[in-house]
C-alpha cells in the first residue's frame, strides 16, 4: 500500500504541471479570440487609437479589460508552472538593488494617479541568492495581496536593507486622507478564483520554500505592512551567471499583468500594449 501512495505522490507534481500548462494554453487561445473581437471594433478611431463611437469605445475598453484579466491569470499560471517544473538556483549571489528600485519605479508609473510612492529606501549592494525575476513577481504578488486588505490605499512606502543575517524588504501601504487620488479598482470574481483560491498566497508560499524566505504581514491603524526576509549573502566575485528554467520575461510585464485587475482599463491600455 505504501508503494501506491509513494507512486501517487511522485505523479502528482507532473499532473499539476500538466494541468497548469493546459490551463495556460487554453487561456492563450481565449486571449487571442477576445483580442481579435476587440480589434474589429476599431474601424474608425480617434487620435488615441480608440473607436470614435462612444458605444464601440466602451465595448472596446471592456474587452481590453477582459484581456488584462486573462493575461494576469496566464502570468500567475506560468509563474506557478516555473516552480512545478523546478527552478534552478542562482549560481552566486545577486545584487538586488536595481531589481528593487525598478519594481518601485514601475509601480509608480503604472498606478499613476491612483497611488503615490512615499518613503523609498533602497541602498546599494543588497546581495542574496535569489533569481531577480522570481523576486520581482513575488513583490507584485505581495502588493496585490495588500490591495485586497486595504483597497483604499493611496501611498506605498518601500524599504530594503540588511538586518543581521537577513536581507529585509518592507512594503507599507497606507491611506493618507490629505492626498487626493482615484481609488484603485478591486478585481471582480472570475474563473481564476476557482482554479487558484488565493493565487498571491500560493505564489508567496512557493517562493519562500524555494529560496528559504519568510514573509510576515500585519495591519494596524489603516496601515498594511508586509515584510519579506531573505538570507543575505556576501557579494560573490565574480558573479556567476544567473539562469532559470523559465523563459525570460521582462520585469515590467510581470508587474503590469499582476496589477491588471486593480488599475483602471484606460491606464492598462497603454501599460500592457506590448503584451496584447
Amino acid at each position: 500500500m505504501s508503494e501506491i501512495f509513494y507512486a501517487a505522490g511522485e505523479a502528482l507534481p507532473k499532473l499539476t504541471a500538466a494541468m497548469l500548462a493546459a490551463h495556460s494554453s487554453a487561456d492563450r487561445e481565449t486571449l487571442s479570440a477576445v483580442q481579435c473581437t476587440a480589434e474589429r471594433l476599431c474601424v474608425r478611431t480617434d487620435r488615441y487609437g480608440l473607436p470614435e463611437d462612444a458605444v464601440m469605445r466602451n465595448a472596446y475598453l471592456s474587452l481590453k479589460e477582459i484581456c488584462f484579466r486573462i493575461q494576469r491569470r496566464i502570468a500567475r499560471t506560468d509563474e506557478l508552472l516555473c516552480y512545478e517544473n523546478g527552478v534552478r538556483q542562482p549560481e552566486s549571489a545577486v545584487d538586488l538593488c536595481r531589481t528593487l528600485r525598478h519594481f518601485v519605479n514601475q509601480v509608480d508609473i503604472l498606478t499613476d494617479v491612483c497611488m503615490q510612492i512615499g518613503d523609498c529606501e533602497v541602498p546599494h549592494e543588497l546581495y542574496a541568492r535569489v533569481l531577480p525575476e522570481r523576486l520581482n513577481f513575488v513583490l507584485a504578488a505581495m502588493l496585490e495581496r495588500a490591495l485586497y486588505d486595504i483597497p483604499d490605499a493611496n501611498v506605498m512606502d518601500f524599504r530594503a536593507g540588511c538586518v543581521q543575517s537577513d536581507l529585509r524588504i518592507e512594503m507599507v501601504l497606507r491611506h493618507d486622507p490629505a492626498i487626493t487620488a482615484e481609488p484603485l479598482l478591486r478585481p471582480e470574481t472570475s474563473g481564476e478564483e476557482m482554479l487558484l483560491p488565493d493565487a498571491p498566497e500560493l505564489l508567496n508560499d512557493h517562493f519562500c520554500r524555494c529560496f528559504g524566505a519568510r514573509m510576515l504581514r500585519h495591519s494596524a491603524e489603516e496601515k498594511y505592512v508586509c515584510t519579506l526576509s531573505l538570507p543575505a549573502a556576501a557579494a560573490a566575485y565574480p558573479l556567476g551567471k544567473v539562469s532559470s528554467d523559465s523563459a525570460k520575461r521582462q520585469d515590467d510585464t510581470l508587474i503590469q499583468a499582476v496589477l491588471a485587475g486593480f488599475v483602471p482599463a484606460e491606464i492598462m491600455l497603454t501599460a500592457l500594449s506590448d503584451l496584447l
